[in-house]
């Protein structure tokens, strides 16, 4: 019995889900300001549930639920366009993908990644918005995912996703 996707999901789950499942909606939403924290449960949590999408032959529509921070680099007042902006990825000099960028940060400790990543972040534009930065190199991966013929992706990025005050709706 292969391994389940995700640490606490049973096989049975998994299977279910990937036999029935036609539309996928993604929200990971983690803003914690620690570098490898966001882009855990971010980047490689998506990474982990696009592997999951490539094995539903029902699947017609994946769904990432990004965040409009994802364009905080872009120049002040001008006009952001519905489009993926490719972001210029280099550590120590060396221009790399978002894959490899992720891989190469994941494998370092904590400090040092924020010691590398912070300079970074500012000349990108994102300040110290780490949860904004994470989030526009998962679209690029989401973007990027052969997920499976007539397989739709979609990249939203609402302005604010919130809880409601009841659940799910005051009573």
């Amino acid at each position: 019995m292969p391994r389940p996707w995700y640490k606490g999901t049973r096989y049975l789950d998994t299977s279910a889900c990937s036999a029935c499942c036609q539309h996928f909606l993604i929200l990971i939403a983690v803003c914690w300001s620690d570098l490898l924290v966001s882009h855990r449960h971010n980047y490689i949590s998506t990474q982990h549930i696009l592997n999951l999408a490539q094995h539903m032959p029902h699947l017609r529509c994946f769904l990432h639920m990004s965040t409009f921070g994802t364009v905080f680099n872009q120049p002040w007042l001008s006009s952001v366009h519905e489009q993926l902006y490719p972001l210029p990825l280099n550590l120590n000099n060396q221009f790399m993908t978002h894959v490899e960028f992720v891989q190469q940060l994941m494998s370092m400790p904590s400090e040092t990644a924020d010691e590398l990543v912070r300079p970074m972040l500012e000349r990108l534009g994102f300040g110290y918005a780490a949860y904004a930065f994470g989030k526009s190199l998962t679209e690029q991966l989401v973007a990027a995912a052969d997920i499976g013929q007539g397989v739709s992706k979609v990249i939203v990025r609402p302005s604010m996703v919130t809880a409601t005050a009841g659940e799910p709706y005051p009573r």
